[in-house]
């Protein structure tokens, strides 16, 4: 038995023992669902495959290799597709998926499509399997967003999708009319089947209901490749299911020559795919011929390769894309990279790294050899911008189409992405819609390599790395007022040590403790005053924390131009916590579960509270220098509250 093979073995035993650990619900017995794996597993391991990995390029050709078999009965094939959904969401309960959330949708979409076998053509004709299975073989057309969204599809696309939208359903004549179509008409039909294969329209028996996604858009979801090549592909396979004989003049159509047809007559299936612009209509000297648009001829290829089981011919055989690369160096080889940051100031930086370390090795000797504090996402892409890797963490987050290629950043070595002089690499770090750009460029491969890394120069300070929070906060900063030193110091120290989380609005959320911990003060970006404070007293006030019973701690700028630390609470509570700004970190760190007037001047009354802060009390006390109380005294005068009310009451 082979390596290879004892790991497949491993993996359908984990799974059988998973499997009878699920409700009992499950589809399969146990036994069965094994066995349907381990068949799945011989079948990708055929043609070079790995499913331990899986793609749905990969799934997309199982499910079309089981249904053209002979031998796989219609129950066998049920089988595999009930245990495919399973298996997915095996590897996802155990984290062991390692492509980013794109793919892991895409495949859920490929599985959707093969609920029902695939007609199981053994074969098209060699010349059709060549031009189907050619054009699922190679790249996307470059120009295919672009290229559909000019389609006739469009304008009824919006329209359908907005009257949804505002409707919440509406009736087939009502659709009918949409188009300008009779009701009943097969234009109709194609049109809602179509919307319901693609996702957007659930169809019952009075007409059609919207997705979620039509609702939370407000109509047609923005344009993307995923939505384009799930209303073309709902087209073709609504056309087919008129008239299947359509299949070979669709295949014919995605040929450079287009397919000519024998007479006048388009035929209903056709006909509706040339009104969606599916398909373009053209006089050739040998008589009316069809066209698929170049930026669409993979995707229709692909819908007639889900419909009909073709995998193509032996020479157009996918490529597969495995998320473990293997390094192109020796095992003593080293890559010297001249790192070079493209905003100013433009750092340069020379280190020799040895080639079997993963690029998120690599990763972390950029943020050494910078002083950045590895607190923020990252990842590697192409010279083209082609994002490729990114740590696993980070996997679940990537879910947009600039997404689909990326994959796990610890399997792929060094030596398998740079292995040659002059090759390159970018390195994202930051808001990864606008992040700083390092660009790593081989300049030279060497041998004897006994070290991880070897710095050669360190030309040039690094920028230094801001903290999210401050970044966020410097555009609302008042006049007069800046971010103190201190509070950036510990944003930072709670960044490093990953005690943040990201609010559904985008904003940055800080704690002085891990979240299990449950800290009584939060640090957030997005904090307003609107409800608490007229906006003349809000003018001299920041807000940057809160606590759990929705008071909000500001910094507030006094008549004498000094920074302090006030408290304003959900009620009009408003009250002065400290009269300098590093106090609100020593606060932070007493362990207050919440902030109010009646909790002050005496201990916290969570044991829990206080010892989640106990690591940040440590840093305050021995980094900050700074004494952290047992408990915070109440202000005897408050100017805060005296401040803020001559200010209501000049409002009022």
């Amino acid at each position: 038995m082979t390596d290879d093979d004892a790991r497949v073995e491993g993996t359908v035993a984990e799974v059988e023992a998973w499997w009878h650990t699920l409700d009992e619900g499950n589809p399969l017995p146990a036994a069965a669902a094994a066995g349907a794996l381990a068949d799945l597993f011989r079948r990708a391991g055929r043609v070079g495959a790995d499913l331990h990995d899986p793609s749905a390029e990969l799934l997309r050709w199982l499910t079309r290799d089981l249904a053209r078999d002979p031998d796989v009965t219609d129950e066998a094939y049920d089988a595999a597709v009930l245990t495919l959904p399973r298996y997915l969401q095996f590897l996802r309960a155990h984290r062991l998926w390692r492509r980013s959330e794109h793919a892991v949708r895409a495949c859920w979409d490929v599985l959707t499509w093969a609920r029902h076998r695939p007609l199981g053509l053994s074969s098209l004709g060699e010349d059709a399997d060549a031009v189907v299975g050619g054009l699922l073989a190679g790249p996307p057309s470059p120009g295919m967003l672009a290229g559909a969204t000019t389609r006739a599809y469009v304008g009824p696309l919006r329209t359908t999708l907005a009257a949804l939208a505002a409707q919440r359903r509406l009736s087939r004549s009502q659709v009918a009319a949409t188009l300008q179509v009779p009701s009943g008409s097969t234009a109709e039909h194609v049109w809602t089947d179509a919307l319901d294969r693609a996702g957007l329209v659930l169809l019952d028996a009075d007409g059609v209901l919207p997705q979620p996604e039509v609702t939370h858009a407000g109509g047609c979801p923005p344009p993307s490749t995923s939505l384009v090549e799930r209303v073309i592909g709902g087209l073709v396979h609504a056309a087919i299911d008129v008239d299947a004989g359509v299949i070979g003049t669709l295949v014919e159509a995605c040929t450079e020559t287009g397919a000519v047809l024998p007479g006048a007559s388009l035929g209903e299936a056709l006909g509706e795919l040339v009104r969606f612009g599916v398909l373009d209509q053209v006089t050739l000297p040998g008589g009316e011929a069809l066209g698929v648009p170049e930026p669409l001829r993979r995707t229709v290829a692909q819908a007639v390769a889900d419909r009909t089981g073709c995998v193509g011919t032996d020479d157009v055989a996918p490529a597969w894309q495995p998320v473990d690369l293997r390094s192109r160096l020796a095992a003593d080889a080293a890559v010297d990279l001249l790192v070079t940051l493209e905003q100013q100031p433009h750092v340069r930086r020379r280190l020799r790294v040895l080639a079997s370390q993963s690029l998120e090795a690599v990763h972390g000797m950029l943020q050494q050899s910078l002083g950045w504090r590895d607190a923020r996402a990252h990842l590697f892409a192409d010279p083209d911008g082609t994002r490729r890797f990114a740590p696993r963490w980070l996997l679940g987050d990537l879910r947009d189409d600039v997404d689909a290629a990326v994959t796990d950043a610890g399997s792929a070595p060094l030596g398998a992405v740079l292995a040659t002089s002059e090759a390159e690499l970018v390195y994202a770090y930051g808001h990864l819609a606008n992040p700083w750009l390092l660009r790593l460029r081989v300049e030279r491969v060497t041998s004897g390599m006994k070290e991880l890394v070897v710095w050669l120069d360190a030309e040039g300070d690094a920028p230094a790395e801001p903290t999210l929070m401050s970044e966020q906060l410097a555009p609302r900063l008042p006049a007069g007022l800046a971010i103190p030193a201190e509070l950036e110091r510990a944003w930072a120290f709670m960044e490093s040590h990953r005690w943040a989380a990201t609010a559904p609005e985008g904003h940055v959320l800080l704690a002085p403790g891990p979240p299990e911990a449950r800290p009584g003060i939060v640090f957030s970006a997005g904090l307003g005053l609107d409800d608490r404070v007229p906006p003349v007293a809000a003018a001299r006030l920041l807000p940057v924390a809160a606590s759990p019973d929705d008071t909000r701690l500001a910094l507030w700028l006094d008549d004498d131009g000094a920074t302090r630390v006030v408290a304003l609470g959900p009620r009009g509570e408003a009250f002065l916590l400290a009269t300098e700004p590093a106090d609100l970190l020593r606060l932070a760190a007493v362990g207050y579960p919440d902030l109010a007037p009646t909790t002050l001047g005496r201990p916290p009354a969570s044991p829990d509270a206080v010892a989640g802060v106990a690591e940040f009390r440590a840093w305050v006390q021995g980094q900050l220098g700074l004494p952290v109380p047992s408990e915070w005294p109440v202000a005897d005068h408050d100017r805060f509250a005296v401040w803020l009310a001559s200010h209501r009451q000049a409002v009022a």
